[in-house]
């Protein structure tokens, strides 16, 4: 299960998931991956929940198609429809896609998604503001909200590293199957770099 969080700073953006995939046939056999991937061109950040062959596909199919952060986020509809319709003769199933960088106007954020859940549309760039955590049930963002620091009081007041470290064990904590599995990578994206690193490991 791909768990994914943001974060934006007002001089950078963050973005955090697991290492462990798994088959959706159920069976047990996972295996370690690398879920984000950069895209220094563009400057930003991809992350993809769900599907393997969307998940594989459609962070390239953006990089492909833009010249900045902002026109990636501008074709992003068009580009997923059309990478579909290419893709018509194989079963893709659904997947999500979690997109953090530098905009024209400082760090965003945002999704798309190529059925409707979460209660957001299907093929439709949704901008995320602040921060994002998925899975995301009221319980986990209650727990989530529960452990800041004391001294909070605005996302630059956080140690980004010590908070994705704490929210992946809420995660992994978390009763069903929604946990994450073998590391969480952090990758940072400022004006002028793209930076990521495993921040945590889980021997199981």
């Amino acid at each position: 299960m791909t768990c994914v969080g943001i974060f934006l700073q007002s001089r950078a953006a963050h973005l955090f998931s697991d290492g462990e995939a798994a088959y959706a046939s159920g069976d047990t056999f996972n295996w370690p991956i690398a879920k984000i991937s950069p895209v220094p061109h563009l400057n930003l950040i991809v992350c993809a929940r769900g599907s393997a062959l969307g998940s594989a596909l459609a962070p390239q199919a953006i990089a492909a198609n833009g010249r900045s952060f902002d026109e990636a986020r501008e074709k992003a509809p068009e580009t997923l429809r059309r990478l579909l319709h290419e893709l018509s003769a194989s079963p893709v199933g659904a997947f999500e896609m979690y997109v953090a960088g530098w905009a024209s106007n400082g760090p965003a954020a945002w999704m798309i998604q190529n059925t409707e859940s979460h209660g957001l549309p299907a093929f439709s760039a949704v901008d995320i503001d602040g921060s994002a955590f998925v899975p995301g049930e009221p319980d986990l963002i209650g727990q989530i909200v529960a452990g800041l620091p004391p001294h909070y009081k605005n996302l630059d007041d956080l140690d980004i590293e010590h908070e994705a470290s704490r929210i992946a064990e809420v995660w992994r904590n978390s009763p069903g199957d929604l946990r994450p599995g073998k590391f969480i990578t952090l990758a940072t994206v400022s004006e002028t770099k793209i930076t990521q690193r495993i921040i945590k490991r889980w021997d199981q």
